[in-house]
C-alpha cells in the first residue's frame, strides 16, 4: 500500500509539475536566480518553495529552511534525495555534484514543487 501512496504522489507531483505554466498564478515562468554558497537558505513556506526556478553552478551547497508552520519535505521527483519530514525551523542541505535538472516537491503538499538547474 505504501508503494500505491508513493507512486499516486509522485504521479500527481509530475502531472502538475507538468501543467504548471496553465495553473492558477502560475502563468509565466519565474525568472531563474543564482545562488553562491553565502547566500541564505532557500525559504519552504506553507504553500511554496522560495524560488521555483534556481539555477546553481556544480558543486553548489544548497540549503532549505523550513519557515512554515507545518511539516514539510524536499524530495527529489526521481527520488535522488529527500529531506524526510522537516519540522518547522529544520533545515535540509543537499551539495549538487553532477549537472543536470533536479526536479523536487514536497511530499505532503504536492502541490509544490520547484526545480534547481545545476551546471554551467
Amino acid at each position: 500500500m505504501k508503494r500505491i501512496t508513493l507512486l499516486a504522489v509522485l504521479t500527481a507531483a509530475f502531472l502538475m509539475a507538468a501543467s504548471a505554466p496553465v495553473m492558477a498564478g502560475h502563468n509565466e515562468a519565474p525568472a531563474p536566480v543564482s545562488l553562491t554558497a553565502k547566500d541564505k537558505p532557500l525559504a519552504i513556506y506553507d504553500d511554496r518553495f522560495d524560488s521555483q526556478t534556481l539555477r546553481v553552478p556544480v558543486g553548489t551547497t544548497v540549503k532549505w529552511l523550513n519557515r512554515g508552520t507545518q511539516i514539510h519535505t524536499v524530495t527529489s521527483m526521481e527520488l535522488l534525495f529527500d529531506s524526510g519530514d522537516l519540522l518547522p525551523g529544520r533545515g535540509f542541505t543537499m551539495t549538487f555534484n553532477e549537472a543536470g535538472t533536479y526536479q523536487y516537491f514536497c511530499r505532503h503538499h504536492p502541490e509544490m514543487w520547484a526545480v534547481i538547474i545545476v551546471g554551467p
